[in-house]
């Protein structure tokens, strides 16, 4: 099926992969075909542990986000800062 290389795979696909600063981050996330999803229910802010709900209010209050961006920031806590405070991009 695949003898031959997927052609345009950039646009549709991204690469998930987990580091060593949390082996847990897949977990929930499926990495491969399955014939029958199994739903995860989304928490509400307030079943959250503090320190993700306390990302989650500034995230929300930053507004739309480029993701790249905000990966390449992940480790640095000045620039990520930095690039939060800028507030939201454009569409």
């Amino acid at each position: 099926m695949f003898q031959q290389p997927y052609k345009g795979w950039r646009g549709k696909f991204f690469r998930v992969c987990c580091t060593e600063h949390d082996r847990t981050a897949l977990d929930g996330f499926l990495l491969y075909w399955v014939k029958k999803l199994k739903l995860i229910k989304p928490k509400t802010l307030d079943e959250l542990p503090s320190t993700d709900r306390e990302v989650c209010l500034i995230l929300a209050s930053v507004g739309i986000l480029n993701t790249a961006e905000l990966i390449a920031r992940e480790y640095d806590s000045a620039t990520l800062t930095q690039y939060l405070s800028m507030g939201t991009t454009p569409h």
